[in-house]
């Protein structure tokens, strides 16, 4: 759930299943705008169905909550927390209700947006005294190039521990470098470099199939229909991931609307910050 918004996606047998869903959703999050992404599919399993309504109640203190069901009828809980010890008092709560389900632990630990510095005091005006001699001023070069514009590097994050883990996201980090994937203002269209920040994310993520990344895409707080729009961002961000190379169930695309901004900042270099793209190594395959 982020802005508002809590979205329901998968495959139920049949329309009964459906309704518990969306009624167990709307339980537990009664001020959100629940909306149906499911399928239904005859072939699909339905003894998950209790599990994942019970389930739902006991993520209402965690933020951007997420919850998947694995191919062995594990759950995955995933979202953000303010600390570790919510983080261990949320799996264990969902254990009881689920038992005898393993439950994953994706949570991951917010970090709260810093208050904006208060704005530097208008220094005063200088005393010219009387035998000071002028100075000149040099005339700026017109001549030098503009200096580039960095909204800001991807962002890696982990819900994973281990060497393993540890190296892959160290890996990722060193070989996007300072790059940044972010996006046009209001729109699904990556900004210029983007695309090819991410598809060197994609060399990397190839080579560790075994494991399942979070792709975030995230709205600024300016930005109208921000779930919507950053729903569409991730998947416009995962086409080009999967275009690379990587497989389709490799990744799990995660709209994270306007909830967790870098800044609060509103010139157009500060907004860009916030429309951005973040990895996150979710879990093992």
């Amino acid at each position: 759930m982020s802005g508002g918004g809590v979205a329901l996606y998968g495959s139920v047998p049949n329309t009964t299943v459906r309704e518990r869903l969306l009624a167990a959703a709307r339980q537990a999050f009664p001020s959100a705008d629940v909306r149906d992404g499911m399928a239904v599919d005859s072939t699909a399993s339905a003894d998950w169905a209790d599990d994942v309504a019970a389930a739902l109640l006991r993520l209402r203190t965690v933020q951007n909550p997420g919850l998947d069901v694995t191919e062995d009828g594990g759950l995955v809980a995933s979202g953000q927390v303010d600390t570790e010890a919510a983080r261990a008092n949320t799996i264990a709560r969902l254990a009881e209700v689920v038992e005898p389900r393993q439950v994953r632990n994706a949570l991951a630990i917010r970090t709260p947006v810093p208050p904006e510095p208060d704005p530097a005091p208008e220094p005063d005006a200088p005393t010219e005294a009387a035998d000071t001699p002028p100075v000149a001023e040099a005339a700026p070069d017109s001549s030098a190039a503009p200096a580039p514009r960095r909204p800001g590097r991807v962002e890696v994050q982990s819900a994973l521990s281990g060497a393993e883990a540890d190296a892959l996201a160290q890996t990722l980090r060193q070989r996007l470098g300072t790059g940044s994937a972010t996006f046009e203002a209001g729109s699904t269209r990556l900004t210029e470099g983007s695309a090819d920040v991410l598809r060197r994310a994609a060399s990397v993520l190839k080579a560790h199939p075994q494991f399942v990344i979070e792709l975030q895409a995230h709205a600024d707080p300016s930005e109208r229909n921000a779930f919507d729009l950053s729903a569409a961002r991730a998947r416009a961000a995962k086409r080009v991931l999967t275009e690379a190379g990587v497989p389709f169930e490799q990744i799990e695309a995660a709209a994270y609307s306007d909830s967790t901004p870098l800044t609060r900042g509103t010139s157009d270099a500060e907004r860009e910050r916030n429309r951005r793209v973040v990895i996150k190594l979710l879990r093992r395959r």
